[in-house]
């Protein structure tokens, strides 16, 4: 009973190979699968859900420059007169529209670490620019630039490392190629 316990844990990592030849096949350890699997799941993620994303982070950011611009605000200086969720709404959709002009949504921006960094730092600073001067001429209300600072570091704090991960993990995601034609 043992023996054949022994030969069944042995067939499962070998493979037949040839006709009476056997090879080992070498066992993947359990983080390679999980970042493989992982990368798999990033290929395979629609635009949509990158947006929503980076719809949570500029909430955060939004959220975290609004604490601290009202923690560190001195008694001369007036508070920033645009709500939260107003503000939200305008850099969020300042976000997407700056993102997919700059490509940062696109799958080859995931594939090199250099378009990470460079449209990451394109889209924030569009971002923020639009997001500016929607909330400073067409709304007619003040934004501070703290809050601005402050949505811009948490952004490129968290989305940049996030969209790392993600390059890594799809490095070491293998994906199969069929060519198909004649090479005339």
């Amino acid at each position: 009973m043992i023996a054949a316990n022994r030969l069944a844990a042995r067939a499962s990592h070998e493979v037949l190979a040839d006709i009476g030849h056997v090879v080992r096949t070498p066992k993947t350890p359990f983080t390679e699968r999980l970042a493989q699997s992982f990368g798999r799941a990033c290929w395979s993620l629609p635009k949509a859900a990158w947006i929503a994303f980076d719809v949570l982070v500029t909430g955060l950011g939004l959220f975290i420059g609004f604490s601290l611009v009202d923690w560190l605000l001195v008694q001369h200086q007036p508070p920033s007169h645009v709500a939260l969720p107003l503000a939200w709404l305008v850099v969020a959709t300042a976000m997407t529209i700056s993102g997919l002009v700059f490509g940062w949504y696109e799958l080859e921006t995931f594939l090199h670490r250099s378009r990470i960094v460079s449209r990451s730092l394109l889209t924030a600073g569009l971002t923020i620019a639009l997001a500016y001067v929607t909330i400073q001429v067409l709304m007619y209300t003040d934004f501070s630039r703290r809050v601005g600072l402050t949505f811009i570091i948490t952004f490129l704090g968290i989305s940049v490392p996030v969209r790392g991960m993600a390059y890594a993990a799809m490095k070491r995601f293998k994906r199969g190629l069929l060519v198909v034609g004649s090479r005339s």
